[in-house]
C-alpha cells in the first residue's frame, strides 16, 4: 500500500487489522503477519501520522474538510467521475477540480488516485447520508 496516513486511516477504519507500506522490506511484512495474527494490529510507519489511526481518526480528517468537500470526497468514493459529481451538485467541472485539489492538500495525500483510493475505504466507515 502507499505510504499515506490517510489512506491508512481509512483501511483500518474499514477494518483492516494491518497496513504495510510497499516499499517496506519483507522482514517488516513477515513481523506484520504475525502480529496481526497474534491478534495484534500493526502499521508502518508513516510520514506525518498522528499514531492514532482507526475509525476516529478517519473522521477526523473528514472533519477538517468543509461540508462541500466532505461531499465531493463521499461521492469520489462512490465511484462518481469528476463531471458526474459537477453535474449532481450543479457546479461547473473546474469548481469540482479546485475542491479535489484543496482535499487533497487539507488530508495530506498526493495524487488523485491516493485520494481516490481513500474517499473509497472512508465511504466504507461513514453511514450513507
Amino acid at each position: 500500500m502507499l505510504a499515506e496516513p490517510g489512506i491508512a486511516e481509512a483501511a483500518l477504519a474499514a477494518g483492516a487489522k494491518g497496513y504495510v507500506t510497499k516499499d517496506e522490506p519483507i522482514e517488516r511484512l513477515e513481523t506484520a503477519i504475525f502480529e496481526v495474527l497474534g491478534g495484534q494490529r500493526y502499521v508502518s510507519s508513516l510520514p506525518r501520522s498522528s499514531h492514532h489511526l482507526g475509525l476516529e481518526a478517519s473522521h477526523a480528517g473528514l472533519r477538517r474538510l468543509t461540508k462541500r468537500q466532505q461531499q465531493i470526497t463521499l461521492m469520489l468514493g462512490e465511484g462518481e467521475s469528476l463531471s458526474e459529481i459537477a453535474r449532481k451538485l450543479g457546479v461547473s467541472p473546474s469548481t469540482v477540480t479546485f475542491h479535489k485539489e484543496n482535499i487533497k492538500r487539507i488530508l495530506g495525500i498526493e495524487g488523485d488516485g491516493a485520494l481516490r483510493q481513500y474517499a473509497v475505504l472512508l465511504r466504507t466507515s461513514v453511514p450513507p447520508t
